[in-house]
């Protein structure tokens, strides 16, 4: 009986590290995109005499010169098996493109922080249409919290 007992306490302190370091993962990677994003969208500031359109180009050839690498070592495929995955993944970046070189587009005529904070209002748009599309719970605290922000 002691020994189901450690076993059982030794699968919770395990999924309790797993969870934690996962936490601490998932909290450094979300720290990291922040500073990137904050740092890249003051050298957009910083580049005026470069059009939006040079600065996708390089945005999008760095993307590729980095994620070739790690698709090839992961043995990822750049095409999936799915048909609707492929459209799904097609249309995200035909929306994509459009929608970050609009943000270029805003850094150059207003203020870096008016720019970012009007781009960044995606986040509640997001929340509707997954409320929407997904048929998330309505919850009167979530669409006080949708209006709010």
């Amino acid at each position: 009986m002691e020994n189901l007992e450690d076993a059982s306490n030794h699968v919770e302190r395990t999924k309790f590290q797993r969870s934690s370091c996962s936490s601490l993962i998932g909290l450094t990677c979300a720290f990291l995109n922040a500073l990137f994003l904050a740092t890249s969208s003051l050298i957009v500031k910083f580049l005026e005499e470069s059009s939006p359109y040079q600065i996708q180009f390089a945005c999008l050839s760095m993307q590729f010169i980095v994620l070739i690498p790690l698709m090839a070592y992961k043995n990822e495929s750049i095409i999936t098996s799915n048909w609707t995955t492929n459209c799904l993944l097609l249309i995200r970046g035909a929306l994509g493109v459009p929608a970050y070189l609009c943000f270029l587009y805003g850094i150059k005529f207003l203020p870096l922080g008016d720019a970012v904070a009007i781009s960044f209002c995606f986040v509640t748009l997001v929340g509707i249409f997954a409320w929407i599309c997904l048929k998330g719970e309505k919850k009167s605290n979530k669409i006080v919290m949708f209006v709010m922000f």
